[in-house]
Formats: C-alpha cells, sequence, structure tokens
C-alpha cells in the first residue's frame, strides 16, 4: 500500500488537533471541531480549507488556448488573460473524464485546475491528446492551494494585503505578493459563497496559511475541514467527480449540459454530445427534499410505483435548512415527478422534488459565479 501524501500543512493541522483521514491518496483534515460548526462559519462569516490535494496542469505551446478549447466542451475561445471558466473534459463517446477550471494565462499558456482523484487519468488523457507543439506539465505536487471562502472573505484576503480595488472579480485571477510570497489568487470556490482560492508554491505555502489563520478569529471565521465542503457544496447543488459524475455518463445526465457548447467546430466528444442532446435519451438531474430525519447518501435507489428508475448521487443533512438533501439521477421521463421513494437502509422515505440549486446566497450569481473547485 502506498503511504499517504501529506500537504504543506499536514503536520500543522496535526498540531491543532484536526481529524484527519485518507482522501485521494492525502492525508486531509475532515474537520477540527465539529461538521456543523464549520458548515455555519462560512454561511455566515469565513472559513478556510487546505485543498492542496487539487492537480494544477500547465498547457503550453504556441497554439495551447485552441487545444484546450478542442479538449473540453465549454468555449475556452471567449477567455480573456485572466479569466476563468468552469468545464467538463469528456471522452470520444461523451462520458465525463472530470470536471475542471481553465484558467487562461495568455493564447500560449492555459492553466487547469483538476480534481485531486482524476489527476493522474486526466494528465495521461491530455498527454494521449497531445501532438509535439503542446506540453502538459503536471504541477500539482510543487503547488498547495488555500481556500477562504464566506461572506467575509473579501475582508480577510484584504487583511493579506490584497485590498479591494486589486481583488479579482468572480471567475477572474490575479498574480501578485501577499506576505511576500508570489500567489495567484482567484475568486472561485466551492460553497455557494463568495471567496477565494490561493495557489501558492508549495515550498512557501505554510507561512501564507497560518498569516490567513491567524486573521480568523477577527471576522469570526474557523479552519474548515473537508467535510464541511461537502455539505456546503452539495447545498449549492455543486457536483461532485466520484459521485454525481463519471465516465458512464456525459454532461446531459449530470444537470451540466450548459457546459456543453455544440455551436464550437470540434472538440472531443462533440458527435456523441450532439446525438445524446438531440435524442434526448439522457437521465435528468434531481434534486430532492426529506421530511424526516433518515440521511440519503449515495447509491440508495430511487423508485416510482415500486420501479426503480435512479440513484442518490448524493447526499446530507442541510444545516442551513435544517432538513435532509439529496441529488439523484433519474430516468428522464419521471423528471418532473413532484415525489419520489427512496430506499434508505431498511426503510423506504419520500422526497419531494426542489429546484437546484438548495441554497443561493442573497447576491444574484449566473452559474458560472456560483461554480469553482
Amino acid at each position: 500500500m502506498m503511504p499517504m501524501k501529506m500537504t504543506p500543512m499536514t503536520l500543522w493541522h496535526r498540531e491543532q488537533g484536526a481529524h484527519m483521514s485518507a482522501f485521494a491518496g492525502y492525508e486531509m483534515p475532515m474537520q477540527y471541531t465539529s461538521i456543523r460548526d464549520e458548515h455555519r462559519a462560512v454561511r455566515s462569516a469565513v472559513g478556510m480549507f487546505d485543498l492542496s490535494h487539487m492537480g494544477e496542469v500547465r498547457i503550453t505551446g504556441p497554439s495551447a488556448k485552441i487545444w484546450v478549447h478542442e479538449l473540453v466542451t465549454n468555449d475556452v475561445l471567449q477567455l480573456t488573460p485572466g479569466s476563468v471558466c468552469y468545464t467538463t473534459m469528456c471522452t470520444q463517446t461523451g462520458g465525463i473524464i472530470d470536471d475542471l477550471l481553465v484558467y487562461c494565462e495568455s493564447d500560449e499558456s492555459m492553466y487547469l485546475v483538476i480534481n485531486a482523484s482524476r489527476t493522474a487519468e486526466d494528465i495521461a488523457w491530455m498527454q494521449q491528446n497531445a501532438d509535439d507543439t503542446i506540453r502538459v506539465a503536471d504541477l500539482s505536487d510543487e503547488t498547495a492551494l488555500i481556500a477562504v471562502q464566506g461572506p467575509s472573505a473579501a475582508a480577510v484576503i484584504g487583511k493579506m494585503g490584497c485590498s479591494p480595488s486589486q481583488q479579482p472579480t468572480p471567475f477572474h485571477f490575479v498574480d501578485m505578493e501577499l506576505q511576500g510570497i508570489p500567489v495567484r489568487l482567484s475568486r472561485t470556490g466551492y460553497t455557494g459563497e463568495d471567496g477565494f482560492e490561493m495557489y501558492v508554491p508549495g515550498s512557501r505555502a505554510l507561512p501564507v496559511w497560518e498569516a490567513c489563520a491567524s486573521l480568523l478569529a477577527e471576522d469570526d471565521g474557523r479552519l474548515c475541514g473537508l467535510g464541511a465542503r461537502d455539505i456546503l457544496r452539495l447545498e449549492a447543488g455543486l457536483r461532485l467527480y466520484g459521485s454525481d459524475m463519471d465516465m458512464t455518463n456525459s454532461p446531459y445526465d449530470t444537470g451540466l449540459g450548459w457546459t456543453v457548447k455544440l455551436g464550437k467546430e470540434a472538440f472531443i466528444g462533440r458527435d456523441a454530445l450532439a446525438q445524446i442532446h438531440a435524442s434526448d435519451s439522457h437521465s435528468s438531474f434531481v434534486g430532492l427534499r426529506f421530511s424526516g430525519r433518515t440521511i440519503p447518501r449515495h447509491g440508495n435507489a430511487v423508485f416510482h410505483d415500486n420501479v426503480r428508475i435512479g440513484t442518490i448521487t448524493s447526499g446530507g443533512f442541510s444545516f442551513s435548512l435544517g432538513y435532509p438533501i439529496a441529488t439523484a439521477r433519474v430516468d428522464h421521463e419521471h423528471a418532473k415527478l413532484p415525489t419520489y421513494d427512496i430506499a434508505i437502509r431498511d426503510t423506504v422515505e419520500t422526497a419531494e422534488r426542489v429546484p437546484l440549486p438548495f441554497y443561493r446566497r442573497a447576491q444574484t450569481q449566473s452559474k458560472e459565479e456560483s461554480r469553482g473547485k
């Protein structure tokens, strides 16, 4: 068995008494105090996460931007230097290899942020599809990622040395120095709140983390683990690779059809995705609200009239709303039912279909502004 990897902050997390667990090959903090308290801090004030398990890849070459445009489903050509988009990357048959963020550095340099559990597979796929003019550089092991999320995130980043006028707008980034250390500051996140993600050289990440951690208490903030992050992203209707999607699903099966720009002349999987879209043969992705206290989980069966019509993809208790919630993939013809029956352990619970996202912060957001890694 391979030993678990450590982030630059792993020893610090242990010293602070964080509950550590294996995740995507890394030893990661699941929680510091309680998932509920950490969740509430992000919704009401600010929380900070170590996300250094995520993968980072730089694509360079004379046609790097065009190449990435043809690699993924979304429109990358509309990006300008300093802007970001969310997209999926698919196989020739339309299955999702990963969902990711694309950062435009220039026409010759693109920066991709990919899921920790998919890093090796993603990079192998990119290399397989690259020609001699394209260089695929894996920066994952040398890059740390720190997320600051919540209504007070901008205030904390301001105290770190980035004034409001310097802070990027949603789905944009700036390269700058914070605490004398080079940082890529991106206004993205995975919680449904305003927030930032900081990409820092791994060898210099700990001082940035410690400086930011020392400021949290001034804004009623908390250190947060991946447990709180998971329920935050579920409330915001954000997808998780391996739970809500995998290579057997197309973006249309996962409610991500909006990331597929069929008007593009060519990209990997375009013909298959066009056929899926035209045939309307895909599954539907729905939100569910539960009235009891039983918690739905990934893999629970969804029924209608005693016939299985789908599967729960993600589930948990919403601290923001006060009841259990879940997302499910159901047969297209059953997408508009008002209720569904869910088999949870030895019981059957009735769930009401509700719109996604379950939670939306007060400021109006576009789909792109509410999604990040």
